[in-house]
Order: structure tokens, then sequence, then C-alpha cells
């Protein structure tokens, strides 16, 4: 069953104190941002009309989970990823969220005229304390390393520039993930994550 909440997001007075004492970001804009739908959902908790919202807040720079009653609209809690243990988050769950309220880069032109495709990267690291930090690194053109995702995947010169790309802004932090996403106008979005241990 699809259940969707049409209703504005509000704030308990609970949620409205995680929020004001334990993050960065502004309550107004994490309203925006559930009411915008920028977010990624989990599922329901059983027999209630709880919904489990992954975000990722630019501000507080990682991703949290909002519960939210789609019957009237309230943001019962909102929980950093940590404390969040009902469901098993995904990596690519992760990404998602991330993506959905990072900037785009705009397509360029190449001297010739044609449109190059830019390859968005998508870095998810652990800092020293295991909190995750995520970032972009400048885009590439996805026609340097091949016709589609799959073929930049299993480029050899691809993955050797992207260690240099991602060694050079590490610092001390463990590699977690390296998403890859294309967007071509007019067709489907693609993203695959690359994992590291």
């Amino acid at each position: 069953m699809i259940r969707r909440c049409c209703l504005r997001s509000a704030f308990t007075v609970h949620a409205y104190e995680v929020i004001q004492t334990r993050m960065i970001i502004n309550p107004q804009d994490l309203l925006n941002l559930l009411d915008k739908d920028l977010c990624v959902p989990l599922g329901y908790e059983q027999g209630t009309n709880k919904q489990h919202r992954l975000f990722y807040s630019i501000d507080d720079r990682e991703c949290f989970v909002a519960v939210q009653d789609t019957a009237n609209g309230e943001i019962v809690t909102v929980l950093p990823m940590q404390y969040h243990n009902r469901w098993k988050v995904s990596p690519q769950a992760e990404s998602l969220a991330i993506e959905l309220v990072m900037p785009k880069p705009r397509l360029q032109k190449s001297t010739n005229g044609n449109r190059k495709t830019p390859l968005r990267l998508m870095v998810i690291v652990l800092d020293k304390d295991s909190k995750k930090i995520a970032f972009h690194l400048e885009p590439l053109v996805m026609e340097d390393y091949g016709a589609g995702i799959n073929a930049v995947v299993a480029n050899a010169q691809f993955h050797k520039e992207l260690n240099v790309l991602v060694a050079a802004k590490l610092a001390g932090q463990k590699l977690c993930s390296v998403t890859l996403i294309v967007e071509k106008p007019g067709l489907r979005v693609q993203r695959t994550t690359l994992c590291y241990g």
C-alpha cells in the first residue's frame, strides 16, 4: 500500500528541540526539504503512519532520518544515522539522499559544438570520529572514458584518475564510497556506487 504525506510538514515540540540542540540546519530549511520530497523513503513503522525518511543536511554534512506521521504531517523526531536501527541504510540510499540536495554542474559545450556529458562524482568518507562526510569532486567528462556509465566503470584510466582525485581530498579520512552520476537531457539519470572497505 502506498501512503504519501500530502500535508505540510510540522515539528512536534520534541523534534524541534532535537533540531535546535543537535543540528546546524535551520528548522525551516528542513521543513522545505521534506515538503519538496528531497529525501529517500525508508519505510513505515509496522501498524502506524510513521514513515522514516532519509535526508542529507548540507549544513551538518551528514544524513539523518526524519520520523514523520503521514496522517498529520508531524515530524515526531529526527535521528542521526548511528541511532537509526529500524532498517539498514544502504550506501546507495545515502548517496541518493545527498544527490537530491547537492547542486548539479551545468552541461558544457566542447570546442566542436558537441555537448560534453558531465560525470558527477560524489564521495563519502569517514572522518576520525567515524562520522560520514559527503562532497563532490570536480565533474569529469564521461566521453573521455567511454560511451556509458558501465564503460566508465570498466575503464582502467578512469580508476587511476579517480584514485588521484580522491587521494588529494582525503586528508586522513577513510573512503567509503564513490557514486558516479550521469545526467543527459531527456534521458533517465544513470548512477552507480563503488563501495570501498
